[in-house]
């Protein structure tokens, strides 16, 4: 009976071991995956600015060269979904990146605003903000 004792003993010293040896390893995996996650959104965010950055450059040389002339593109947004509403809006204009050129004027679905610039900008913040999300599957995570 001792020794069944000692055994069971063992068992349970194996089993509480096996168990803080899982608990460390799930906390080492969930902080890797925690900074994976932290350099996907810092990458996505570069990505953002960056092509803000390009975005501006582009407009402001078309409003240069347009001399008086305006254009403007009308786009309306589910704010929900912004990822399909560009999308359609793209489909909309097949010459989408001469038309990024022109002026946006973005009108959110079931909202009364005038675009003075702030919609715009609210729209492609909630675009990338979108298309960033892991669930959309378009960024893959780097690992270490």
């Amino acid at each position: 009976e001792g020794e069944l004792q000692q055994a069971e003993l063992r068992r349970a010293h194996e089993k509480a071991r096996l168990w803080d040896e899982f608990e460390v390893q799930r906390r080492k995996d969930l902080a890797k995956l925690q900074q994976a996650l932290q350099r996907s959104e810092e990458k996505c965010n570069d990505k953002y600015r960056a092509f803000w950055a390009v975005l501006q450059h582009f407009r402001t040389t078309a409003e240069k060269q347009k001399k008086g002339r305006t254009f403007r593109i009308d786009v309306k947004v589910n704010r929900s979904d912004v990822v399909s509403s560009i999308a359609k809006a793209a489909k909309a204009h097949p010459n989408v990146w001469r038309e990024l050129f022109r002026q946006l004027y973005v009108k959110f679905e079931g909202e009364d605003a005038i675009d003075a610039g702030g919609p715009s900008k609210e729209m492609l913040s909630l675009f990338f903000e979108q298309v960033c999300e892991p669930a959309r599957g378009l960024f893959q995570s780097g690992g270490n």
